[in-house]
């Protein structure tokens, strides 16, 4: 069979992708991993569930108790309430992590020791091995050892800020990890405590507003990539460059992009690329 014509909208972006060293940036998200995978906690909300559900095994919480949790914390998710729900997510990591990192770090092995790719979908990781290939650096918002497995690069995590500039100004290979990697507990982005400390890494955001306005990024399984309170509060800033700043391509299902589409928060810049 012969490939689909690219869409003209990535015409541009695949030029880019043709010069030796392209500032092309691809944003991995959670829907890359519930694709591959298959594992009902290879998203946050699932992710949550399985803490909840690892309290209660480890009688940490009364099966009463998780069964409430859960059913809030649906609830925050439909419609998504990030308020409510970054508060579910800082209980369940407070409790995950009592009585100390030891014990968030064996709930961590629990969840992601045997996390992997079934078989007939391999492909949009070996498509996101190829744009790596083909120049592109890799950034995701996983936990998971997925794209280092498709790759064969190291994560490294932004709580290393020497290999994350390194990587960045290629001197080195890796795939980013910006909410952490499950091998490095204190790295990982769960609740709002978390996430409070990434945004309060005053020289780690620099570098971010320093990529979003230099790079052309990707967005490839983040569906909820603009309510994230970190990418969230970058793509609020990078609205006061209005139409001046380079495009970037938000790439889902179309229904997703649709919806996008007719979001008032969605900045100028953002080109949505529905299939």
């Amino acid at each position: 069979n012969m490939p689909l014509p690219l869409p003209t909208v990535l015409q541009r972006l695949a030029k880019l992708l043709e010069k030796d060293e392209p500032k092309v940036l691809v944003v991995v998200g959670a829907g890359i991993s519930a694709g591959a995978t298959a594992a009902p906690y290879a998203t946050w909300l699932g992710l949550l569930h399985h803490g909840i559900e690892y309290l209660v095994a480890t009688e940490a919480f009364t099966d009463k108790r998780g069964k409430e949790l859960k059913a809030s914390l649906d609830a925050a998710f439909s419609p998504f309430d990030l308020k409510t729900a970054l508060h579910h997510a800082d209980l369940i990591e407070q409790n995950l992590t009592t009585p100390d990192t030891t014990a968030f770090a064996l709930w961590l092995g629990a969840a992601f020791h045997d996390f992997k790719v079934v078989a007939g979908r391999e492909e949009t990781l070996d498509a996101l091995s190829d744009l790596q290939q083909g120049g592109a650096v890799l950034l995701t918002t996983n936990y998971d050892t997925l794209l280092s497995e498709v790759t064969g690069l190291p994560p490294v995590t932004w709580e290393e800020h020497a290999e994350f500039l390194r990587v960045i100004n290629r001197q080195r290979l890796g795939i980013l990890h910006i909410h952490g990697h499950w091998q490095r507990p204190t790295s990982v982005v769960l609740g709002r405590d978390s996430h409070d400390r990434i945004v309060g890494d005053q020289d780690l955001q620099d570098a971010f507003k320093s990529l979003w306005l230099e790079w052309s990024w990707i967005y490839v399984g983040c569906c909820d990539g603009l309510d994230d309170p970190n990418l969230g509060r970058l793509l609020e800033w990078g609205k006061r460059w209005g139409t001046g700043a380079l495009p970037h391509y938000f790439l889902a299902k179309a229904d997703k992009a649709d919806a996008l589409a007719k979001r008032p928060d969605m900045p100028v810049n953002l080109v949505d690329v529905g299939y």
